[in-house]
């Protein structure tokens, strides 16, 4: 099994979605902590959004916490066909990072739609004030808490 965490390669987001990154930084969220987030909001909604433009943002993947990669495992080994044998070389590696950035688009889309349609740019990117993103985070986290549905 190859280690999707090795610190080998970079992850490359897609440009359409910087001005989302960007403002989810300026509310003191790291990029690697965006993206998770993004991820997991895009899989539990299935949400995938394959990137038109692959010259974004960009982050090694050793910026994950432990917590971060045991969680990744987690969600990549409950996809079909997937298993520790079939994650052994750099393509299929580079499969699973395109998923999951996937898997964060539709997150970010979902984000936009839910949570932020009335704090949309032009373009339809998320722009808030730190608080307001904070703000808004917190209340969706307490909905999805309160709700007792399953994470997944």
């Amino acid at each position: 099994m190859a280690d999707l965490f090795d610190g080998k390669r970079n992850l490359v987001l897609g440009a359409e979605y910087n001005t989302d990154y960007q403002t989810l930084q300026k509310a003191h969220l790291e990029l690697n902590d965006s993206f998770f987030l993004a991820v997991m909001i895009g899989y539990r909604n299935q949400q995938k959004i394959p990137s038109n433009i692959r010259r974004g943002l960009e982050f090694n993947s050793l910026a994950f916490s432990p917590v971060q990669k045991e969680l990744l495992y987690g969600l990549i080994l409950s996809w079909k066909n997937m298993d520790l044998q079939t994650m052994v070389d750099n393509e299929s590696i580079n499969q699973i990072y395109e998923k999951l950035i996937a898997y964060a688009n539709g997150g970010l889309q979902w984000l936009r739609g839910n949570i932020f349609p009335d704090y949309l740019d032009a373009d339809g990117a998320i722009v808030a004030d730190p608080s307001t993103i904070l703000l808004k985070l917190n209340e969706m986290i307490a909905e999805e808490v309160s709700s007792n549905k399953a994470p997944f």
